[in-house]
């Protein structure tokens, strides 16, 4: 997957929102994660109500060399919640997440260059700071599959085509897709 993807991915479903229509006064709510924040990752998220118990959000983040190590990520994390407390935005909720996300980076000596799919599951809990604000504390585990180049520094010389390899690595991983600390702004 190519960053072309993930942009066509990030502008399609904004536009998506656009398209659905819904007579409430609360019907698009912005988010932040801190905590993507302190791994120094800009992020920005949409959250949009369907109906009293039911929300869909997509949020975009992108690391680039954080803390001066190799590492560029980017990526798109849609998700389906359902409100258990009785209304959207309020008090606790479950839900479906997946990620889409592109990497390249060295850790150690062992360079990466791949692509990441994940679908989980996602639970937490949302406290009303005010009418319009809210934060937000959530988690979520699900099913990695990746798909990437790897090989380590060493093999890298002058007229080597290591890095020019199609994917060499495949495989599955059971993680958390996201974490958060997250600020909501309630939009009408």
């Amino acid at each position: 997957m190519s960053k072309h993807i993930l942009s066509l991915i990030l502008v399609g479903s904004l536009a998506s929102f656009c398209c659905i229509e819904r007579t409430s006064a609360q019907q698009l709510a912005i988010s932040h994660n801190l905590l993507y924040d302190a791994a120094l990752a800009p992020n920005l998220g949409a959250e949009l109500i369907l109906d009293d118990k039911h929300t869909i959000g997509l949020s975009a983040f992108t690391l680039n060399n954080p803390y001066g190590q190799d590492l560029k990520v980017s990526g798109v994390v849609p998700q389906f919640r359902y409100w258990v407390g009785g209304r959207p935005l309020v008090r606790e909720y479950i839900g479906l997440i997946g990620m889409v996300t592109t990497y390249k980076g060295q850790i150690k000596d062992k360079i990466y260059d791949g692509d990441a799919v994940a679908l989980g599951f996602c639970f937490g809990y949302a406290w009303v700071l005010s009418k319009r604000l809210s934060v937000e504390v959530g988690s979520s585990v699900g099913y990695y599959f990746f798909k990437q180049k790897s090989c380590y520094e060493r093999d890298l010389y002058e007229g080597s085509i290591t890095m020019n390899l199609l994917p060499n690595d495949t495989g599955t991983r059971i993680l958390p897709i996201q974490a958060g600390i997250t600020f909501t702004y309630i939009i009408k």
